[in-house]
């Protein structure tokens, strides 16, 4: 008797165990999905810019304009993205970059190539992207090459994904 009442006990016990594990993993996992899947409309940071309703943008070629980078090792430069020849074409130049991340791009420099529209307000394109060279590479880094895919999350926020690695980049009037 002493023995069924322990094993009844170990397993009411492990039974309640793995419901609250189970339940700590679903919860965590619900606000992780909510967290990455959660639209960045600006609110949050007390930007309240809806879409539909920009003026100062060209809604038919939205990616047209100023971008600030907003995220990333080199925080604070600025892209201009332009159309070529009218043909639904961009690219992007560097038009400003901080005194302390110009060994990640060069004014002028063009860093966003054959961009093309994939979506509404989505585009793929080629980012060019400068590896600094280390201690023993005096060469001043290599030059990297990926696809890029660009998403507008709303009319002055822009993502930048190249691989596993997010940017976020805000429109500059």
């Amino acid at each position: 008797m002493q023995r069924n009442r322990k094993n009844i006990m170990a397993a009411v016990t492990a039974f309640f165990i793995i419901a609250v594990v189970t339940g700590i993993t679903f919860t965590l996992l619900r606000d992780r999905k909510e967290k990455y899947s959660r639209r960045d409309t600006g609110r949050e940071r007390g930007v309240s810019i809806p879409y539909e309703k920009s003026t100062d943008v060209d809604m038919t070629k939205p990616i047209i304009g100023r971008w600030q980078l907003m995220t990333g090792i080199a925080l604070g430069t600025i892209i201009e993205v332009v159309e070529l020849n009218g043909k639904n074409r961009f690219m992007g130049r560097v038009v400003r970059v901080p005194d302390n991340r110009k060994r990640y791009f060069t004014r002028g420099e063009i860093v966003w190539q054959r961009i093309v529209p994939v979506g509404r307000n989505r585009w793929m394109g080629i980012v060019i992207g400068k590896r600094p060279g280390g201690l023993l590479n005096r060469d001043g880094g290599t030059m990297v090459t990926r696809e890029g895919l660009f998403t507008l999350i709303s009319a002055d926020s822009l993502e930048m994904v190249i691989g596993k690695t997010k940017s976020r980049w805000m429109r500059v009037h």
